[in-house]
């Protein structure tokens, strides 16, 4: 038996442990734009940007893990703004390089 799409406000909706329903799918919604958001910086193979994540609830892994894959397959944390600015400059110096 086949009961057709799961509305968000279902009771069948899987959420987050101790999370309202309401919550989860603004979460959802949010995270949504955001991924959107990424996929216009980057459209094909050879692009290359740099996106920064600033706020700290994506080091919760609620949160981080509703990133894409591959993004969080490549992301670095950095514990303040010097590491990560350096880090930005070498990955762009190398992208320079082979352009």
């Amino acid at each position: 038996m086949c009961l057709g799409p799961v509305s968000p406000f279902s009771p069948f909706q899987p959420r987050a442990a101790g999370q309202a329903p309401s919550r989860v799918l603004i979460e959802n919604l949010c995270m949504k734009a955001v991924n959107q958001s990424i996929g216009r910086a980057i459209r094909h193979q050879k692009d290359f940007a740099s996106i920064l994540l600033l706020d700290h609830r994506y080091a919760c892994p609620a949160i981080f893990n509703k990133l894409p894959q591959w993004i969080r397959e490549r992301t670095q944390v950095k514990p303040a703004f010097g590491p990560a600015f350096a880090e930005l400059r070498k990955f762009h110096r190398g992208k320079s390089d082979t352009l």
